[in-house]
């Protein structure tokens, strides 16, 4: 998506305010490291419970007000889920 959008480009996302480009790419990258976070708690042998319990890192903490986040929990355990349906976790 990144590549086929320019600076003026309004990403409507339904979830909060109009974005742009660059929020999407700080998304992707947000996106990318928690993808990473919760494959080094895996490989360390953690549950999805444990995993998932904290919520989301604090990385997201500028992105959210803990109100609008109610299911940090869902999100991270979902992260877990989809992770341990994967053939290779280093993918």
């Amino acid at each position: 998506m990144l590549d086929r959008i320019n600076d003026s480009t309004v990403i409507i996302t339904g979830h909060t305010e109009m974005s742009n480009r660059r929020d999407l790419a700080q998304y992707v990258q947000l996106l990318n490291e928690t993808i990473a976070l919760v494959r080094r708690e895996i490989a360390a042998g953690k549950t999805g419970k444990e995993i998932a319990d904290p919520g989301l890192p604090k990385i997201w903490k500028p992105w959210f007000a803990p109100e609008t986040v109610p299911s940090e929990r869902d999100f991270m355990h979902d992260v877990y889920a989809t992770l341990t349906h994967t053939n290779d976790l280093n993918q």
